[in-house]
């Protein structure tokens, strides 16, 4: 007969992606990892494989729940797409701010290290950015469809430049003695948002 758990994986998880989130890959020691998640070093191996499998799993996670959020948030504000895609950027924005750590995106921290990852992982963080920049590329159509953005600007370009900005903003405050770029960054993107 099989022992019964003496962890919830899915609690786990989300303390790893946190591991993951604030130290990258390889700061992420085996140690420190099995520690957060409050279990034994062959819990991890029997329920996630290896180390690389518990990154893609968390970075799993951390790209559903990021997408829900942005769902969510358009879903509740879908009336007005530019004011809807203006809101989403401030909430993107303010996120930055207040990520007292300095953690950044765990995507973006990820992409960073991209180099070092199998293919599968690879595959995962761009579709990330892929499907993020999708989002954008909807909102904005919806705008020229309401005649708030120019029919002539190139939707690609401008979700391009969008996902660009919040790219840079998330590596800067990285380091936090850099400059806080988020509230000029985020006043260009909105003039350039016609």
């Amino acid at each position: 007969m099989a022992r019964p758990k003496s962890f919830d994986p899915d609690v786990a998880l989300e303390k790893a992606m946190h591991v993951f989130w604030k130290n990258g890959f390889q700061g992420a020691s085996m140690p420190l990892l099995t520690k957060s998640m409050g279990i034994h070093p062959g819990n991890l191996y029997s329920n996630y494989g290896n180390k690389e499998n518990l990154f893609f799993r968390s970075i799993q996670l951390y790209q559903k729940n990021q997408r829900l959020e942005m769902i969510h948030f358009i879903k509740a504000n879908s009336l007005d797409p530019l004011s809807c895609l203006k809101g989403l950027l401030s909430q993107m924005m303010q996120a930055v701010k207040l990520d007292e750590e300095n953690k950044g995106c765990l995507m973006i921290n990820a992409f960073l290290e991209i180099h070092i990852f199998n293919a599968k992982i690879k595959e995962k963080i761009t579709a990330h950015f892929s499907d993020m920049r999708r989002i954008f590329e909807n909102l904005i159509n919806e705008a020229k469809d309401y005649g708030q953005i120019s029919k002539y600007r190139d939707t690609e370009g401008m979700a391009s430049m969008i996902l660009n900005s919040l790219v840079g903003v998330h590596v800067f405050q990285r380091h936090p003695t850099t400059i806080d770029q988020s509230e000029i960054l985020y006043a260009e993107l909105i003039e350039n948002l016609r």
